[in-house]
């Protein structure tokens, strides 16, 4: 066939030649009149096949004509991937290859009009059709075809038996999820639906909504220069929130005049949505004054989380696949080989607790993975203990069939970790090769670990249960908290001045910024770096002794890195044993843990490498359980890791989360919406979050939210220094606002 040698051809037909073909994935002569998958669709065994694609039919045509008729129907044998040559003839947009082969199913009854492409017979091992290649690789002219011909082209349901790749399997959801325009308005025109739903129960317009398609927003709603006879019904819910369109996209939907204040199956609004989730366009779905429904203040506190933490001897391990750093662009398993019908099987070498956690593949978009956590004992990292027993922590991802009595390897992936050094970098982002039976690379993993180690106290301590969790929060009120003691005003903040004096205001908890110095040695100071001497020194790079040293500068407009004023009373710097000792015991103590996410650490020109978390936490904790006594303590930090070491070393004192939620954007996914906070708290066990006041303000129904959540709300920022917004969040049901102007705060609090 290769050198259109027709009468070969057909002399080898004549004699019963077969057009099956030994070859490994199946295939037969007809595949290869439709080339090969373009390069997305490659992988190692695919490649073995030698195809040209070039859109000639003419050898094509002159086989199925001298076709026995006992070989008809073979014409659309499916190979090792479920593909019939039609199947590549679409995805590779050959026209001609394309209507030959479909001319001769239809002509031959392989194929139904009617019924076209919905019998599962047509589906791939990712769920495609014909249609659904052409589709996505935008050949018009051959869609144009094939509706042409088949009638039946809104496939709307899909049997679960089948694991498949993409969930938007309508042609019309699947041209406007990838943008697709003159696809789409081709599919319109012949009378696709734009109201059909996929199994989540979006819409074409739900899909091109949340993706930013503007020109398929516009088509669908009829705003396009040649509007459709079909127009997208914008009011339309989803079946697994209740979200209509406008909750993906709103300008162009608020245009056609979509409702912007419905509520979805949780009672949430777009608005409340967007602020949630860190939404920059919030402003354009906010509610007018008469709009906002009265506030709900009776919602319910609740107690300290007294759930299991770390034994001694015991360690905890987290992986996480993915990367939590939003700059990077990160698939978390990459795989050669089709993804459909396996599955990934996590599991640490060793571990005492932790069963292994089994991922089926691929991975759906947008899909949420928790970390696979386990246990294990004597972690003694990359060496060997005095019996020569090997401790080392073996991380093994194995590649396995999602189906069958006998779980066949088909590949597999090994990491060891280490947490026994004295700097480690902030990031901890690994890539690993998944190696084949056979010593092929078949891909890649990338995931981030924390290993998180008992507590083992520096020195025995006197009167103090370390295990035993103390009474916290019974209270009914809001609660004022001291921001650095006084915060913005005359006294420096982070100073026993600041502290005492909001203390004598009325302040029940002062909140204090805790960092190491290079001898690890807790200190009260905010800045990432010491300027006074007039360079700017990391804080982790100076002794204590060197840190008493240093001056404070009398400068009237001292200003620290984040701009804060500061005023012209100055005091000393002190350090975290000084403040037990010197302020009262009915003083709580909110303790600010600061440690660099890599973010902060490159804008402040911070080293990358940092003091092992385990090691900095257990120097904070030895401090605290030295001196805390009877004091209320409370620990916070705008960092995940730490915040997660903190509530797995102890259970003594509660953790709460910082989080900007957004207003200010950070890498690490968790520390940018409302969402994120909420979702990360519950897994780490923590009592609540500190959260920017702001999208409280704006939005006060998510307190209820998040105390139907089961956490603590406090809130942080500049607006609680307004009267009206402390009586506001009381009202909502606020547990604590930490403030600057201590007078103002409680002057909100007694109205």
């Amino acid at each position: 066939s290769d050198y259109h040698a027709f009468k070969c051809i057909k002399f080898l037909l004549e004699k019963g030649a077969d057009i099956m073909i030994d070859d490994i994935n199946e295939r037969t002569l007809i595949h290869k009149f439709g080339g090969s998958l373009p390069s997305h669709f490659h992988n190692i065994y695919e490649e073995i096949f030698p195809s040209v694609n070039v859109d000639d039919s003419t050898v094509l045509e002159f086989i199925l004509e001298n076709l026995n008729h006992s070989e008809t129907s073979k014409v659309s044998t499916p190979d090792v991937f479920g593909r019939h040559p039609l199947h590549y003839a679409a995805a590779n947009g050959l026209e001609r290859v394309t209507y030959t082969l479909l001319e001769h199913l239809i002509s031959n009854d392989l194929i139904s009009v009617q019924t076209g492409f919905n019998d599962p017979f047509w589906w791939d091992s990712y769920g495609y059709t014909p249609l659904l290649y052409a589709v996505s690789h935008g050949h018009t002219k051959i869609v144009d075809f094939i509706v042409r011909r088949l009638k039946n082209f809104d496939m709307i349901s899909i049997p679960s038996i089948i694991n498949f790749h993409n969930d938007h399997i309508q042609p019309l959801i699947l041209a406007c999820k990838l943008g697709h325009y003159e696809m789409a308005k081709l599919l319109l025109s012949h009378g696709a639906d734009p109201n059909v739903q996929n199994e989540e129960g979006e819409t074409s317009l739900h899909i091109s909504a949340k993706n930013g398609f503007l020109d398929c927003v516009m088509l669908l709603v009829g705003l396009d220069n040649d509007p459709s006879p079909w127009k997208a019904n914008t009011e339309i819910k989803d079946k697994i929130y209740g979200w209509t369109p406008l909750f993906g996209a709103v300008n162009t939907l608020l245009q056609v005049g979509a409702k912007k204040n419905l509520l979805d199956f949780f009672e949430f609004t777009p608005f409340m949505h967007a602020i949630f989730r860190g939404h920059g366009f919030k402003d354009l779905l906010k509610p007018t004054l008469h709009e906002l429904e009265p506030l709900d203040s009776k919602l319910k506190i609740i107690g300290f989380n007294k759930e299991k933490y770390l034994q001694e001897n015991q360690s905890l391990i987290l992986v996480m696949l993915g990367t939590n750093d939003t700059r990077k662009s990160v698939i978390p398993i990459q795989l050669n080989i089709p993804m459909q019908l396996t599955s990934l099987v996590v599991r640490v070498n060793n571990a005492d607790a932790g069963e292994p956690v089994i991922i089926d593949l691929p991975l759906k978009e947008n899909s949420i993975i928790e970390p696979c956590i386990f246990y294990i004992s004597n972690v003694n990292s990359m060496r060997t203990d005095e019996e020569g027993e090997d401790n080392l922590i073996t991380l093994i991802f194995d590649l396995i069939p999602t189906f069958g009595i006998k779980k066949k390897l088909i590949g597999r992936a090994t990491a060891l970790l280490s947490s026994e050094l004295y700097h480690t970098s902030l990031t901890s982002s690994v890539s690993v090769p998944i190696i084949g039976t056979d010593v092929t690379v078949l891909g890649r993993i990338v995931f981030e670990f924390l290993i998180v180690k008992p507590y083992k106290p520096f020195k025995p301590f006197q009167n103090q249960n370390l295990n035993e969790p103390k009474s916290f929060w019974t209270s009914l009120t809001t609660k004022i908290i001291g921001h650095r003691g006084m915060g913005e005003s005359p006294f420096n903040e982070n100073t026993l001045m600041s502290f005492l004096t909001a203390a004598s205001l009325g302040a029940e908890y002062v909140e204090m910024d805790v960092q190491l110095t290079k001898d690890h040695v807790a200190v009260v100071y905010h800045d990432w770096t010491c300027s006074e001497t007039g360079y700017d020194i990391p804080i982790n790079s100076i002794t204590l002794e060197q840190f008493q040293k240093i001056k404070r500068s009398n400068s009237e407009n001292k200003q620290t890195k984040d701009g804060i004023w500061k005023g012209t009373i100055q005091a000393p710097f002190t350090t975290l044993e000084e403040t037990f000792k010197k302020l009262p015991l009915s003083i709580g103590f909110i303790i600010e843990i600061k440690y660099p996410m890599v973010d902060e650490a490159q804008d402040f020109g911070l080293p990358t490498f940092y003091t092992e978390l385990n090691m900095f936490i257990d120097s904070i904790l030895n401090c605290v359980f030295c001196h805390a006594g009877e004091r209320d303590i409370i620990f916070s930090s705008f960092s995940p890791d730490i915040c997660l070491m903190l509530s797995w070393k102890q259970r003594s004192f509660p953790v709460f989360f910082l989080t900007d939620c957004g207003v200010v954007r950070l890498a690490d996914a968790r520390c940018n919406s409302i969402q994120q906070a909420v979702r990360f708290a519950q897994f780490a066990r923590l009592l609540g979050i500190v959260t920017n006041v702001e999208p409280i303000i704006e939005a006060p129904g998510l307190v209820k939210i998040i105390k139907d959540s089961r956490l603590l709300l406090f809130t942080y920022g500049p607006l609680n220094n307004s009267f009206s917004n402390v009586q506001l969040q009381r009202r909502a049901g606020v547990d604590a606002v930490i403030v600057d102007s201590v007078l103002i705060a409680r002057g909100g609090m007694t109205i």
